[in-house]
């Protein structure tokens, strides 16, 4: 996933930096307080540099808070969200 979303931001003119994965699901389960230690580390990491986006392979990674994580990161931080569609994910020029 991280080539294809690095191919993404090359075509678009992005430079694809730091990745974040959120670690959720069955086996194996990995359980932690946070409700998404990796999209607060992404928060953290955006404040205070100078990234103008964000790629997320769909908006489907925000789960059930898209409007609220799109809204946080476009209107309080001041970056653009690119969310890459399935063609792009799965372009055979990747």
């Amino acid at each position: 996933m991280q080539t294809q979303l690095a191919a993404y931001a090359n075509r678009t003119g992005l430079q694809l930096g730091t990745v974040y994965f959120e670690c959720t699901g069955s086996l194996p389960l990995f359980e932690h307080a946070d409700q998404a230690p990796a999209y607060m580390s992404l928060l953290a990491g955006l404040r205070g540099s100078q990234a103008v986006g964000v790629v997320v392979p769909s908006l489907d990674a925000f789960r059930d808070e898209q409007d609220k994580c799109v809204s946080e990161l476009e209107g309080d931080l001041g970056v653009v969200v690119h969310a890459v569609d399935a063609e792009d994910v799965n372009d055979p020029r990747d």
